[in-house]
């Protein structure tokens, strides 16, 4: 078995499921480039990732933290991200030829500056059969 996404940036699948298998704790999350979201925040309310609404089936993203309640951050070739979950709210749709295709996602910011020259990064996780497949694609640059 294996997390896999197709060349669109908007899916993931899990491939290879065997007939009768279950999945749960299905979550979908992004590392945004903590410098933008920083700068973004000066002044203002923390901000804030919102899926677009051709995503519904998916819990409002939320910024990881740690037990004491500060932002968890990840790094990767120096560059600090902070990562927003979200969680599958719909059944999880059954297998066809071996594959699940997970619904629709789509995000944006709640302000107004541009996300251009921002790293991200996706990520998606599964419950298989009792087994957790993560998935982390590349990193790329908006």
């Amino acid at each position: 078995m294996s997390v896999t996404t197709d060349n669109s940036t908007y899916y993931y699948r899990i491939a290879n499921v065997p007939i009768g298998s279950t999945v749960t704790g299905v979550t979908a999350s992004i590392l945004v480039q903590k410098s933008m979201v920083d700068a973004m925040e000066t002044g203002r309310n923390p901000t804030t990732f919102t899926w677009t609404s051709s995503t519904p089936s998916w819990s409002t993203p939320t910024r990881e933290v740690s037990g004491t309640g500060s932002p968890v951050l990840y790094t990767d070739n120096n560059i600090q991200y902070y990562r927003y979950v979200s969680r599958l709210l719909t059944p999880v749709p059954a297998p066809v030829s071996g594959t699940i295709t997970l619904p629709l996602i789509g995000w944006y910011s709640n302000c107004s500056t541009t996300l251009a020259g921002v790293s991200v990064n996706g990520r998606g996780s599964a419950v298989v059969n009792g087994k957790t497949l993560v998935q982390i694609g590349a990193y790329r640059t908006l």
